[in-house]
């Protein structure tokens, strides 16, 4: 239910690439974890999905000669980064 933004730019040799919601967030204790099959935050309300998003977004990311992490930032939501080979 959260718009999202995405961005791209340059970074030595490399893109990078954000991914921004704003909807609740990951809180900090589950960050660690989040790249791990079959993870996910507990929350009131039921979830769909079995864990496996950004298990197999890590996966093809680090098969690409990229990085992908959690930015830390103020505020609602979170922020998804990656950095892949930026093309000859």
């Amino acid at each position: 239910g959260s718009s999202i933004i995405l961005s791209a730019s340059p970074l030595d040799g490399l893109v990078r690439i954000r991914v921004q919601d704003k909807a609740d967030g990951i809180p900090p204790q589950h960050r660690a974890h989040v790249f791990e099959a079959f993870r996910q935050v507990s929350r009131a309300k039921p979830q769909r999905g079995a864990g496996l998003g950004l298990a197999i977004c890590k996966g093809v990311v680090e098969a690409h000669g990229g990085t992908i992490w959690i930015e830390q930032h103020r505020g609602p939501g979170t922020t998804i980064v990656f950095t892949l080979p930026a093309a000859d």
